[in-house]
Order: C-alpha cells, then structure tokens, then sequence
C-alpha cells in the first residue's frame, strides 16, 4: 500500500496484480485514529515499535559526566561530538562559574567526529555551572551546564504526628518536605534552608482566594475534583527510595490518592512522588495516573498545582519570565496577572537570595496566577487513556539557586526518567 497526495486528498493506493475470474483482492487494514495518541512516541509504540529512540542532537553535541548532571566522583568526563560527517578539529575551553572544578584548556583530538576531555574539582558547592567554549576549524560554539554535587550524607527520613496527624518528613540537609496524607493531597511543606516556600492552610482546610475548601500546597489531581471531594477520598503516603535511569539512588516521599466516591472519577488513582538527592539543591517531581473507570478517558485534564509563597507577606514575592528573550518581572502585588511559559519559571523572594527554579515538561500547558491575594502555578496535562492502563508521567525539577538559569543550562535534567 502506498500513500500519495492530489491536492486536498489524500490517497491510499494498493496494487492489484494478476486477479482471475470469481477470485477477490482484500486489501491490507486501514485504522483511523482521532485526538487518540497524546505523542508521537505513543503512536510509535502502538505501531509495535518499541525500540529506544536516542533524542535528536545538536550539530555539535557536548555530553558531560554522560549527560548525568549529578556527579559524586571527583572527575567528570566531557564529550564533544560533530554530528554532522565533516572533517573537524579544534580546541576546548571550560572554565567554572563558581571554581569548583580545575580550569581545562587543550586542543581536541577527534576520533569518529569524537573527542574528550577530564574535569577535576576540589570543593563541592550545591551546584556548579561549566561554561565551555569550543573552537573548531569551521565554528565557534558556546555551551553552558549545570551540574549538581551528590553529598555523602544520606537522606533522612521522619514518621511524626503534628497537630493529631501522622506527617511524613524528608530532610537531604539542604531542603525539607513534609505530607500529612489525613490533610490533603501531595506535600504541604517545601523548606529550603530555613524558609519555607509552600502556601498552606495545614493543618486544617481554609477559606482562601477563590476558594471555600482550600489546602494549597503541592499535588497533583484531576482537574474536575474539588478539594473537599479530594478530602473525603483515601489518601497515602509512605517513603520510598528509587532509582532513575543514570542510576542516581532518589529518596523521599510517594503520596497516593484512590479516587472512589466522586462517581464520574471513581477507578483513577494518583501515585505522585517528591524525591531528593543527598545534599543536592533539586526536588524531583512526577505523578503515576491509574484508571479503572470502565471507561476511555478522552482528553481528562490532571492539573499538578504548586501554591508559592515565601515569608508571611506575598507582596515580597515576584515571578521571572522569558518573553522572547528579553526578561520580565511580575511583582505579586494587589494587581492580578496570569501567564503562560513553555519550559521554566523563576520565583523570588525580597527577603531570600535564593531563587526558585521550575523546569517544566515540555508539551504540557503551564499557567501562572496571581490573584485574590494567592499565588500559584498550574501545570495541566491532557489524559488519552483506555481502561486497565497506567501512565507514568513525565518528571518536572525545581531548583534552589543563586544563579539565573535558564532551561538551556539546565537541560540535562530531561535525561533523568523513572520507569515507575
């Protein structure tokens, strides 16, 4: 069957070849699927290709510590690559923004449109960028990353009761999360050196905003399920410890929501985890959707909501965004306004130095509100699951800096991907 076009139409041609009297031709099947697959891969696997696809690269590829951006060893190893089979030659330079690592200058010797060098460091700051400028016979090229340093203290974890509730606690030494699944979904506690950086009403609902039944805080949930349904709903946490792809040992909390008496949800459970790395800066988020609704859900929205505020007075909060390329800054005053980004956002504080860094999945929709005193982020994605099926969602980071990074220096977070 061949496929070919003649103006608006399009056509799916078979041949026919030696056919007798009374004999008949079935041609091969055709299926039409309508708004049925959320991505391209989705289709590809539908189609029973199941092999790994390695993502398209730049022309000229700069791999460090085998795209892992956490390191643990003393060393990283960085790798250039010409993706393009030109003859090619050159010279490196990489130097660290905040010295962490030794200064590295040297010419590159390619093999396979391949080369490499060695970076040693010899103290350990929270994170670190490597600013890389390569020199080759045909171009000049700027690459900046991010990396993050795993520190030898392992994760700690606390089962407590605050307030009659069990509250379950992680702590790496940098950052703090806390969830008390009797009082709401996801986590109600984002501590960062001492400051807090969650809005909520914990421990009990609040009337806040636009909202009658409000807990804020950080969760994922179906876009049709209210807060006070949520809380009628059984809710779970426990502590986990998982490893990701590059092999990084995540520990924290998975916090899971049974969806049984909201009728038109009844059968989806939300499987959300909030995970950290000894000493590291970065929460690691993403949610695993379940459905044993008898039912095919077309296009359902589950939206991941993240209430911000830092210090007890929001007008000391702003919100950093890339419009085009040029930055903007929203300050979270009397006045309303809400955006949308594709890829990240940076919160700040008037009374911290440090910022907080939101890297996004690409593809889904982000919003931001500030409005009726209240703060939040909104990050919607579009469900197209049968029945019987489960969806690992894809993770989204949030970064504790100094530093004003964009997603481009922070891309190699896209590397780290969880199975379940």
């Amino acid at each position: 069957m061949k496929v070919s076009f003649n103006h608006v139409f399009l056509r799916l041609v078979s041949e026919i070849k030696d056919i007798g009297p009374g004999e008949s031709f079935v041609t091969k099947p055709v299926i039409c699927a309508v708004d049925r697959f959320d991505s391209w891969q989705s289709f590809r696997r539908y189609m029973g290709y199941n092999t790994p696809i390695k993502p398209v690269k730049q022309d000229f590829h700069c791999m460090v510590n085998g795209d892992n951006p956490f390191i643990e060893d003393g060393q990283i190893e960085i790798t250039f690559e010409e993706v393009k089979k030109i003859p090619v030659e050159g010279k490196v330079r990489v130097v660290s923004q905040v010295d962490a690592f030794n200064p590295v200058e040297q010419t590159l010797t390619f093999t396979d449109n391949k080369a490499s060098t060695t970076m040693t460091y010899d103290k350990m700051p929270e994170l670190d960028v490597l600013l890389m400028d390569i020199d080759t016979i045909n171009k000049s090229i700027k690459r900046n990353k991010a990396v993050y340093f795993k520190g030898s203290e392992a994760v700690t974890t606390e089962k407590c009761i605050e307030h009659d509730m069990d509250v379950f606690k992680v702590s790496n030494g940098l950052i703090t999360i806390k969830s008390a699944p009797a009082f709401a979904a996801g986590i109600y506690s984002m501590v960062y050196k001492g400051a807090e950086w969650l809005d909520s009403s914990f421990p009990t609902p609040a009337i806040k905003g636009w909202w009658n039944y409000w807990t804020g805080g950080m969760h994922t949930m179906p876009d049709n399920l209210s807060y006070a349904s949520a809380y009628e709903e059984v809710k779970q946490a426990e502590f986990v410890t998982i490893k990701d792809n590059m092999s990084n040992m995540w520990s924290g909390i998975k916090t899971t929501l049974c969806i049984e008496k909201q009728k038109e949800l009844k059968g989806i459970k939300v499987e959300e985890y909030f995970l950290l790395l000894p000493g590291v800066p970065v929460i690691c988020q993403y949610a695993v959707m379940t459905q044993e609704t008898n039912k095919y859900l077309q296009g359902e929205k589950v939206v991941r909501s993240t209430f911000i505020k830092e210090g007890n007075d929001m007008k000391d909060n702003y919100v950093l965004i890339d419009n085009r390329g040029q930055q903007e800054m929203y300050r979270c005053m009397d006045a309303e306004f809400d955006f949308y980004v594709k890829k990240y956002m940076v919160h700040g504080s008037n009374n911290q130095d440090y910022k907080l860094i939101r890297l996004l999945t690409e593809g889904d929709i982000h919003e931001l509100y500030n409005t009726n005193g209240v703060n939040f982020a909104v990050d919607f994605h579009k469900l197209m699951m049968p029945h019987g099926t489960t969806k690992v969602m894809k993770p989204s980071f949030i970064i504790f800096t100094k530093e004003m990074l964009n997603d481009v220096t922070l891309e190699d977070l896209y590397h780290i991907q969880f199975e379940g």
